[in-house]
């Protein structure tokens, strides 16, 4: 979709397929990419991006060396030139209506356009919301606990719930943080509002209750 004045008008001429919910979209460069997502009882393995010649999703080729799993609703860090996916949901082979959780992590090399294994992880991971909290740090916010991973340290710390982590659980839109602060949404009275709190007055509230390797 892009903005022209007061109008919305839609800028792809692809068709509304639904067959990528769930699926991870970003920005690399200036390109929107798509990985993955559910669709007609099957999960995707591919990327797509959009080409503005044709203004359609087409096909990003990959060296076919290693292949994730088919996934959808997994986690990420888009850190440099490489895309880091962990966990997420997988679909029975043989019985489309069982769902799976997937304890593998895969790193892709935007460079080279090859997957790697990275291993499996040491933690399963629950739906909840999640975000880039620093560099190669992500922050995840499920089953009542804060989660931070670092993925060059191979770590993952395990905080209490409280109630800055509970009001940013809270935001209606995917928090972000920037310049110091962490930023999440309400809406109150048909207004969307953007709340704030700095990382270190979020940082000072926390309580470890554990911590291990990520993979």
């Amino acid at each position: 979709l892009e903005i022209k004045g007061d109008s919305v008008y839609r800028i792809d001429h692809s068709y509304e397929h639904k067959l990528q919910l769930g699926c991870l979209e970003f920005f690399k460069n200036d390109t929107v990419f798509r990985f993955g997502g559910y669709g007609f009882f099957e999960n995707r393995n591919f990327f797509t991006y959009f080409d503005e010649r044709t203004k359609g999703w087409e096909f990003y080729p990959i060296s076919d060396d290693v292949i994730p799993e088919r996934l959808s609703n997994f986690d990420y860090l888009l850190s440099n030139n490489r895309l880091i996916i962990f966990g997420g949901n997988t679909i029975d082979e043989y019985n489309r209506n069982i769902i799976k959780s997937s304890r593998k992590s895969y790193e892709f090399d935007f460079g080279s356009k090859k997957w790697t294994l990275l291993g499996s992880l040491n933690h399963n991971f629950d739906p909840g919301k999640s975000f880039e909290f620093s560099k190669n740090t992500l922050m995840k916010l499920s089953g009542g606990k804060i989660i931070l991973f670092d993925y060059n340290e191979n770590r993952i710390e395990v905080f209490e719930s409280n109630p800055n982590s509970r009001l940013i659980n809270s935001s209606i839109m995917t928090p972000f943080t920037f310049n110091g602060f962490i930023y999440y949404f309400s809406l109150r009275n048909h207004q969307l509002k953007i709340n704030t709190i700095s990382i270190n007055e979020f940082k000072s509230s926390l309580k470890k209750i554990e911590s291990k390797t990520l993979l």
